[in-house]
């Protein structure tokens, strides 16, 4: 995106125009260095920048700087950001094999994350700040209504209940028969701490 600067004698130009160029190139600049901040990092330590992203069961498909599309298995991924979506690989269970799960919200205390099956299967989990798992590997599967309800209120709650705006679009999803976690990326509850990737 370009800005069109149009040539104009300096005596004319008023202090709020100014101030109105400053604020236009500001937001061009912070919009174009979210986009660079998009990235997806290998457990090897290869971190490489991503213009696009598809997910294909264990599978993610990316196009990197040079626009070329590539594929990468789940299992070989520590870390994806890609705008509002931040995926991780955490453990499903306390010592349990990891699954790259997507953050849906957070407090200053937990984490709330899912992942999702090939067959529109969800699960979710609920981990501390220090990834130890709370609640693991539970079923939040679209329609079924009494089940991801329980969920939701034995589950999330005891974590989140303090956080009425994320309940209620859970509850919402839930009982419309949709992913729990539609609509829910990174959802910060209250003024706590952007997430620290795992050491």
């Amino acid at each position: 995106m370009y800005l069109e600067i149009k040539k104009m004698k300096v005596q004319k130009i008023h202090w709020k125009q100014l101030v109105s160029i400053i604020i236009m190139s500001f937001m061009v600049n912070a919009s174009w260095s979210q986009k660079q901040s998009d990235y997806l990092l290998f457990k090897s330590g290869e971190k490489v920048k991503i213009y696009s992203l598809y997910q294909n069961g264990l599978y993610y498909s990316y196009k990197d700087n040079k626009g070329k599309k590539k594929t990468a298995s789940a299992r070989k991924i520590k870390e994806i950001r890609f705008g509002e979506n931040f995926y991780m690989s955490l453990p499903m269970r306390q010592g349990g094999r990891e699954l790259l799960q997507l953050v849906v919200a957070f407090n200053d205390k937990n984490i709330l994350t899912s992942y999702k099956e090939n067959l529109g299967y969800l699960h979710m989990y609920v981990l501390d700040r220090e990834y130890n798992v709370l609640e693991g590997h539970f079923d939040m599967h679209p329609g079924q209504i009494e089940e991801a309800t329980q969920n939701l209120e034995g589950k999330i709650v005891k974590y989140f209940g303090d956080c009425d705006e994320l309940i209620n679009l859970l509850r919402a999803n839930i009982n419309s028969g949709v992913n729990a976690e539609d609509g829910i990326l990174y959802y910060n509850c209250g003024e706590a701490e952007d997430i620290t990737p795992r050491p």
